[in-house]
C-alpha cells in the first residue's frame, strides 16, 4: 500500500499471511507520487502561509492557490506531478521569505 512502507499496520498485515523468513525478504513497493493526504497537507501549509499576508491581498492569494490545485487534479502524468510538486514548494517557500522580510 502506498504511505504504509515500515508502518505497524503493513508490517502486521504481512505477518497474518507469511512466514518470517518471507517477511524479511519481502520488497516493499515505494510510491512514486504522493498521496492524496500529502497533497491535502501541502494545500493547507500554503494556505496557511497566504493567511499571514496582508487582509487586502489574502483572499486572492488564497483563491490563485486553490485554482492551482484543481486546475492540474486531473493530473495523471507522474513527471509533471513532480515537477507541479517541486514548483509549488517553491513557491510557497518564496511567499513565506517574502512575508517574514515584509514583517508579516
Amino acid at each position: 500500500m502506498c504511505g504504509m512502507i515500515g508502518s505497524k499496520r503493513n508490517i502486521r498485515a504481512t505477518s497474518l499471511h507469511q512466514s518470517p523468513k518471507k517477511r524479511a525478504s519481502k520488497k516493499r513497493h515505494i510510491c512514486l507520487h504522493p498521496s492524496k493526504g500529502a497533497l491535502d497537507r501541502r494545500l493547507w501549509h500554503a494556505l496557511k502561509i497566504a493567511h499571514r499576508a496582508p487582509p487586502q491581498f489574502r483572499g486572492e492569494l488564497k483563491q490563485s492557490i486553490r485554482q492551482e490545485m484543481e486546475k492540474n487534479s486531473e493530473c495523471k502524468d507522474k513527471q509533471k506531478i513532480r515537477y507541479l510538486i517541486s514548483e509549488g514548494l517553491e513557491r510557497i517557500k518564496q511567499l513565506d521569505e517574502m512575508l517574514d522580510m515584509q514583517g508579516h
